[in-house]
């Protein structure tokens, strides 16, 4: 579904996310056991709930999550063993595909991990401690990609050009740096990403430039649901 509005072509996908923004601290959280690695469990997730895993982090070791997406657009955020917030993750995945979050421990104890949905329908994801060991300077590349990317994908909320034009930016940054590192599929959500902020403001042309370039990316990763969402 497309709306139009105020001259920006507006994309059901994004409008997904609202639901969360208002609902995710009406909701009670739900305790959903604790991580240990390679371990997945299976969730089913409503409109405006909260699922909470905890994760033993030791200060200096490198942590990275995975919410599969299966039906549900996520957001991950990971708090410290005193609460603060270290992470956000909420990228342009859709309801299907993986919503990635890495971490280095600041401290040693236990943190907590809250996956929120973002979608007006139940669905179900699931959720993995994918790598726990200690940190790299590849490492810190990783977490540096996924907070631009994700900070592209608040820029983009803002629905001006102003916006847009910054978010595709930091897209363009954090494939750089994807690029670099080698990761396919990451690479390929940021082109894809940008495509559709240029559908956004009516370049159809250059979107399906970027959209060409994703596609053989998300191809190469294996990714069926990111060569859906491309071709689509």
């Amino acid at each position: 579904m497309t709306l139009i509005r105020g001259g920006w072509v507006i994309l059901a996908f994004h409008s997904l996310a609202a639901p969360w923004l208002v609902a995710q601290d009406a909701s009670p959280v739900r305790v959903a056991g604790k991580l240990e690695l390679h371990r997945m469990i299976d969730r089913e997730l409503a409109p405006g709930q909260t699922d909470e895993y905890t994760v033993e982090v030791k200060a200096g070791q490198f942590v990275r999550l995975v919410a599969r997406q299966m039906g549900v657009h996520v957001a991950v955020t990971v708090l410290d063993p005193l609460g603060k917030t270290v992470l956000e993750a909420d990228r342009p995945t859709g309801a299907f595909g993986p919503e990635a979050a890495s971490l280095i421990g600041d401290t040693s104890g236990e943190y907590r991990v809250r996956v929120s949905s973002g979608s007006a329908l139940t669905g179900r994801y699931q959720m993995e401690l994918l790598e726990s060991r200690e940190s790299t300077g590849a490492d810190r590349s990783r977490i540096e990609a996924e907070r631009v990317e994700s900070q592209a994908e608040r820029e983009s909320q803002a629905r001006n050009r102003e916006a847009a034009l910054r978010s595709i930016e930091l897209y363009d940054h954090a494939g750089s740096i994807w690029r670099r590192l080698k990761d396919t599929y990451e690479e390929g959500l940021c082109l894809y990403a940008t495509g559709l902020i240029y559908v956004g403001s009516g370049e159809n042309q250059k979107a399906l430039d970027y959209f060409g370039q994703a596609l053989p990316l998300f191809r190469a990763a294996g990714s069926q649901s990111g060569e859906s969402a491309t071709l689509n």
